[in-house]
């Protein structure tokens, strides 16, 4: 993802440091006071920044600044790519697997693997992705990690612990708006109210 950003000059490098406490004082102050603001803007999200977008560009552009998301381009982001991958393994696991509810479906690294041996379009979508070997279970477990939680095609790819955390994980995808499910403790919200 390429960002436009302003030049940092030297009167930036030399401000900055003798200014830090300052600056983070005013950054959370400013996400403090939207987060207690009554009636919070809920911009779409950027997918896969989801918590991002919802405390701190919404708090920016509430505060009037520009829409960072504004300064991005996203014509080669990769959320193409992912996005066809992670179709490609719906459409194979729909017709290798069962559903466990609600549309979702499990699989592991390894029977990943095994589908992209035998099916050139998974494989191909794979590679586009991202996945340097889409035959090797490890390559495509790193492959799974790097994105995991992310949402792509109207899709999210969940991680599922297996006896704890103990085995091999499976993975899950899921319609991104779908409720994602308990897949570990739950977190404390913070002072900013998530």
């Amino acid at each position: 993802m390429a960002a436009r950003s302003p030049k940092i000059g030297p009167t930036w490098r030399s401000h900055q440091p003798a200014h830090r406490a300052r600056l983070i004082t005013a950054a959370l102050t400013v996400l403090r006071a939207y987060a207690l603001h009554p009636e919070p803007l809920r911009l779409p999200p950027l997918e896969s920044f989801e918590d991002w977008s919802w405390r701190v560009r919404d708090a920016l552009v509430w505060l009037g600044q520009a829409d960072p998301v504004a300064a991005v381009q996203f014509d080669n982001d990769g959320a193409g790519d992912i996005a066809s991958a992670l179709l490609q393994i719906r459409a194979v696991a729909q017709a290798k697997l069962r559903t466990q509810g609600a549309g979702r479906y499990e699989f592991g690294a390894n029977e990943l693997a095994n589908w992209a041996a035998s099916n050139y379009a998974l494989r191909d979508a794979l590679e586009q992705a991202g996945c340097l070997d889409t035959t090797s279970a490890g390559k495509l477990g790193y492959w799974l990690r790097a994105n995991k939680n992310r949402n792509a095609g109207g899709l999210r790819l969940l991680v599922v612990k297996v006896n704890g955390g103990k085995l091999a994980a499976k993975w899950q995808l899921v319609n991104s708006k779908s409720p994602p499910k308990n897949t570990g403790p739950v977190k404390k919200a913070g002072f900013l109210g998530g």
